[in-house]
């Protein structure tokens, strides 16, 4: 394991915003992960008194300007309590700690965070601060990053941006009604909001400006406070919108707030690196408006996850929110992707990770790349090939190791024959108790999905290194070289579920596209198999699954709607064939498919071993089927596919990512309405015929 490091923040600022917050989440971060982490700043400050109340330690140093006691302070503390690094955030304490450490011996290296876009000066007092006496410089977002590159010739392999991280499990979408309720807001007002420092930058006066030209039923919220609060409250007072704006003040818990917002505005016009406050509202799901200043642009797509205007111009900032709340789908469409982005992205275990490997670097430790890889998935098909990516991501990462792959006996045959799977073996919560007591380490990393300890265990036996979800139980927490909060279900796709398991050691997916792999052999056997039924393979060729989970038979589609799908395309396509798969059919089924199509169908569900389903699939030129593994496999082989989800378990979520051919057909009842007593025979054929007719007429019309 790495040695624990002893990590020294400094802050000369006495304001409090999201920079200040930044630091004391990334302290509390760093201190989970067994580092010990430390706070100077000055005793009037406000980030010494909530750093206290958090538990943290902070020490009050006179660090508050650049003058002699303060330099003098730093340097006994210093000299008195070493470090492994030190991480500076504002102009005045970089200076101290500069100079400070030049009057030490063996003092501790210096790695700049530069938290919002001001331009840096090119004087030669300030390239020796940034050049010379600073070991690393961390930007908090890519835009930052590059003007310092291209405005000041800084070396780029000495800078890295790293984005604040934000709670996932915290801000969450909620009930918009509820939370105005409770916060004492009328319920039915289309409603803006800001969160935000109120200073000149942050653009308050241009929203006000706004909000005056909006129809009079549209209310806003402010939340925040700062120096120019008085001029806001007079402006509102001038504008007449004393009725429609709500200033809010500092709030320790902003997410009620967040909730209650329709829209979430910040036309900042300087001084931005990427807000927290925008990530905070998109992981609400808020559709946002904002401009291009700072790396704002990074998080907000236009058009995607939100609408960006120029900065400083009234006009166009009140347009996009208009559009916005007069098209209700589109801000619903931008609030869901803006938080599907802000998740896997930005979140807290991504901020520390990354922040942990450049104070490593800045100190100077080599970290080794693993020789030999363990990888533990066990689970059912469809999430064993969800897995893929990360799978795939570690072997580009490290192509030199040896991966191994263990997952559940019957399931763990989807990953054979992967090019970057060296071998497959299998393991269950129960045969692990029993495994990995034989002295010495075999893997240098392992990887573990899931909930189940006896596999955690196991790895932590075998392996010098195991990243996993969060146990329940915390000392187990404490043995992982990285544990981390696994998102909530539904909240973002589920192949999204996986990824922070790579991301958290810095191993960035290449996609998000499942991997399965049919051998030549397989494919062979598959090709004589449906020439023996009689298929011709110029003629097309149309797989079915036409039954879920037994325990879930709710989301089966009706088997007359398939039949009658098979029967209508059979008159467009004359010689197509038709072949079951899946799980072995009730009689009663295969009888009736049989009875309405005779030779134009071939019944191999329940007749197959998981891996002959899979080769027979790679030869199909259309599947269509209902939620369950071999959906996920006809993802993974990027076959023209129809796949049809229940509003329970809604294709947005549990859908293949990244695949081309893919038609998503979701249950029409809404999600506040849905149960297991809708019946997925709302799906009518004539939902599914034009899509069976365009897939199959791109290949053989």
């Amino acid at each position: 394991m790495d040695k624990p490091l002893t990590i020294l923040h400094t802050e000369a600022s006495c304001g409090w915003g999201g920079q200040e917050i930044r630091i004391l989440t990334e302290m509390a971060g760093m201190n989970a992960r067994g580092h010990r982490t430390i706070l100077v700043c000055p005793p009037e400050a406000n980030i010494y008194r909530e750093g206290k109340a958090r538990g943290l330690e902070v020490y009050a140093l006179p660090i508050g300007r650049k003058r002699l006691p303060g330099l003098l302070a730093l340097r006994n503390w210093l000299k008195q309590n070493p470090v492994d690094v030190i991480n500076t955030h504002s102009s005045t304490d970089s200076w101290l700690a500069a100079l400070a450490c030049k009057m030490l011996r063996n003092a501790a290296p210096i790695v700049r965070t530069r938290h919002i876009s001001a331009p840096i000066n090119n004087k030669a007092s300030t390239r020796w601060l940034y050049q010379d006496a600073t070991c690393f410089i961390v930007t908090t977002g890519e835009k930052l990053r590059e003007t310092l590159m291209q405005e000041n010739g800084y070396a780029g392999q000495r800078i890295q941006s790293i984005p604040t991280g934000i709670d996932t499990q915290r801000f969450v979408p909620g009930d918009k009604y509820q939370a105005r309720q409770r916060l004492g807001l009328s319920l039915d007002v289309p409603t803006l909001g800001i969160l935000a420092t109120l200073r000149s930058w942050k653009g308050h006066n241009y929203l006000l400006q706004a909000l005056k030209t909006l129809p009079s039923d549209v209310q806003l919220l402010i939340v925040g406070d700062g120096p120019r609060r008085e001029q806001l409250g007079e402006m509102v007072k001038e504008l007449g919108l004393t009725d429609r704006v709500k200033f809010a003040g500092n709030q320790d818990n902003v997410v009620p707030w967040l909730q209650a917002m329709d829209i979430f505005v910040l036309p900042s016009y300087a001084n931005e690196g990427v807000p927290q406050s925008i990530m905070q509202a998109m992981l609400v799901g808020l559709p946002v408006v904002s401009t291009p200043v700072g790396s704002i642009a990074e998080i907000v797509s236009d058009g995607e996850t939100g609408l960006i205007v120029q900065p400083e111009q009234v006009d166009p900032l009140a347009a996009a929110i208009r559009r916005l709340l007069g098209d209700r789908e589109l801000a619903e469409r931008m609030g869901e992707a803006g938080r599907e982005r802000a998740v896997s992205r930005f979140s807290l275990d991504i901020m520390v990770e990354k922040m942990e490997r450049v104070f490593r670097q800045a100190k100077g430790e080599q970290l080794l790349p693993p020789r030999r890889i363990l990888h533990i998935n066990v689970t059912r098909i469809g999430d064993t090939l969800l897995a893929t990516p990360v799978i795939r991501a570690l072997a580009t990462r490290y192509p030199n190791a040896e991966l191994t792959c263990l997952g559940h006996p019957k399931r763990v045959e989807v990953l054979e024959h992967l090019p970057f799977v060296r071998e497959v073996g299998s393991i269950t919560k129960k045969t692990a108790i029993w495994q990995g007591w034989l002295p010495g380490k075999r893997w240098d990393l392992a990887i573990v999905h899931g909930f189940d300890e006896a596999l955690v265990r196991y790895a932590l036996r075998v392996s010098d290194r195991v990243v996993a979800f969060h146990q329940a139980d915390e000392q187990l927490n404490r043995r992982l070289y990285r544990a981390i909060r696994r998102p909530e279900l539904d909240s973002v796709p589920a192949v999204d579920v996986q990824l922070p398991l790579a991301k958290i050691i810095g191993v960035e997916p290449d996609g998000r596209y499942l991997s399965y792999q049919v051998s030549d052999a397989e494919r062979s056997v598959a090709q004589g198999r449906l020439l023996a039924a009689g298929v011709n393979d110029r003629d097309p060729l149309v797989g079915m699954v036409v039954e879920s989970f037994p325990t879930k038979p709710y989301r089966n589609w009706p088997i007359s709607h398939f039949v009658e799908t098979a029967q209508r395309t059979l008159g467009q396509f004359p010689n197509a064939h038709f072949v079951l798969l899946g799980g072995e059919l009730p009689a009663d089924k295969v009888a009736q498919v049989r009875s309405a199509l005779r030779d134009r169908v071939t019944v191999l569900a329940g007749q197959l071993s998981l891996r002959e389903s899979g080769a027979v699939m790679s030869l199909l030129d259309l599947y269509i089927g209902v939620d369950t593994g071999p959906t996920h496999l006809a993802g993974a082989l990027g076959i023209p596919m129809i796949s049809l989800y229940h509003c329970m378990h809604r294709g947005r979520w549990l859908a293949p990512r990244e695949h081309s051919k893919l038609v998503v057909i979701e249950h029409p009842a809404s999600d506040v309405e849905c149960s297991a007593q809708h019946s997925m025979a709302e799906i009518s054929v004539d939902t599914v015929m034009p899509h069976v007719s365009a897939l199959l007429e791109a290949k053989f019309a």
